[in-house]
């Protein structure tokens, strides 16, 4: 039996909203991968500051943007309920981890690769990171299943 016109498109519908959310991280992640790397060609070029000095500070620059939007966009919780106070402080400690993986994938990539290199590998791995983390324990919502 071929598909409907109507099954087609409660199919199609389906598959981008599952990658709807994923979709929206990238965005803002887009823009966090930007800040970040204006702030460390900032610091690590421009200044001369010790490449892990400009990786934090640049990573934490893009930790408050990344929360906002994130939180109000990506996940949708516009919802003043008294949640950021037991997020925010859990975002942090998840994105002290990011950043931990980000400097530890820079360090272990040195030896092969230039820096600026190791620094586009670690933001892959880092997205990762964020997203799952994210997800599963920072805006859990029913519109959200944990997996």
């Amino acid at each position: 039996m071929p598909p409907t016109t109507a099954n087609l498109r409660k199919r199609v519908h389906g598959l981008a909203a599952r990658f709807r959310q994923p979709g929206k991280f990238a965005m803002v992640g887009m823009t966090n991968t930007l800040v970040h790397l204006a702030v460390f060609s900032l610091l690590y070029h421009g200044l001369g500051v010790a490449w892990v000095v400009g990786n934090s500070a640049a990573y934490c620059a893009g930790m408050i943007n990344s929360f906002v939007f994130n939180k109000y966009w990506t996940f949708s919780e516009n919802r003043a309920d008294g949640r950021v106070s037991r997020q925010l402080p859990l975002f942090v400690v998840l994105n002290l981890v990011g950043l931990g993986l980000s400097n530890l994938t820079i360090w272990a990539l040195q030896p092969v690769m230039p820096v600026e290199a190791g620094l586009l590998v670690a933001i892959l791995v880092t997205f990762a990171w964020n997203f799952w983390s994210s997800r599963r324990f920072i805006y859990r919502t029913a519109a959200a299943p944990v997996s």
